[in-house]
């Protein structure tokens, strides 16, 4: 797997590898990393706007990477979540979300666009910590 983030790596390719390798994650911390991993390959592809399709709330798409140590990830989600009133994500209201957040789509790909640079320099540290944190959950898929 080249450079362990057992052995201080936060290496992207390294933590993209113990994702694959992780497979059916086996205890709390691999599905803590695994949600975490997925949900912010979602946002870097899909963007905010994303969130308000899931079944989770946004409040617990935050608390997947505040679990994680990506606490500013998990701001992030709160900004967007501010952007839309709460009324809007009310069941039966799926037209009038839809609507806004496409008359929003500015401040939407302005918000990923700040969320990306924070993430291109604070997730993977945040994830690597998190693995080292809880070493003895991924050691058996890292050797």
């Amino acid at each position: 797997m080249g450079t362990s983030p057992l052995n201080g790596s936060n290496d992207e390719e390294a933590l993209s590898a113990l994702y694959d390798a992780i497979g059916e994650p086996q205890n709390s911390s691999q599905k803590a990393f695994v949600k975490a991993w997925e949900l912010t390959g979602f946002l870097a592809s899909d963007g905010f706007e994303w969130l308000f399709e899931q079944a989770a709330k946004p409040d617990e798409l935050a608390a997947m990477l505040a679990a994680v140590g990506f606490t500013d990830g998990a701001a992030f989600i709160q900004k967007a979540n501010a952007l839309v009133p709460a009324e809007l994500l009310a069941a039966g209201q799926e037209e009038l979300l839809s609507e806004h957040l496409r008359s929003h789509f500015e401040p939407f790909k302005a918000l990923l666009h700040e969320y990306l640079g924070v993430a291109d320099t604070l997730l993977t540290p945040a994830l690597g910590d998190f693995v080292r944190r809880h070493r003895q959950d991924f050691e058996s898929v890292l050797s």
